[in-house]
């Protein structure tokens, strides 16, 4: 059962609203949190590898923050791509 955080009635099942004083219920969300920026940054690091900097400025953070093995090699990949981007881009306007 749910009370009112702010007269401590109990809620009605489902409630917007508590009947007794009028304060809107706070509604808990279903989604999942966002617990490990390991693993996001390194999901990042992935993406930005077009641009060498910030693939490697995201895969580095990515890398010191990571959990797990999987998360370490999402990041070390994402910083490879970014060093064999940067040595096409010298390539390309080295000719």
């Amino acid at each position: 059962m749910k009370y009112c955080s702010n007269c401590g009635n109990e809620l009605v099942e489902n409630s917007d609203v508590c009947l007794s004083c009028g304060k809107l219920v706070e509604k808990q969300t279903a989604g999942r949190s966002n617990s490990n920026p390991g693993r996001t940054l390194g999901i990042i690091s992935l993406f930005v590898w077009v641009i060498p900097l910030a693939s490697w400025i995201v895969g580095g953070i990515g890398l010191s923050k990571s959990k797990t093995v999987g998360q370490r090699v999402m990041n070390i990949i994402g910083i490879i791509l970014g060093i064999v981007m940067f040595i096409i881009n010298i390539k390309i306007l080295i000719g």
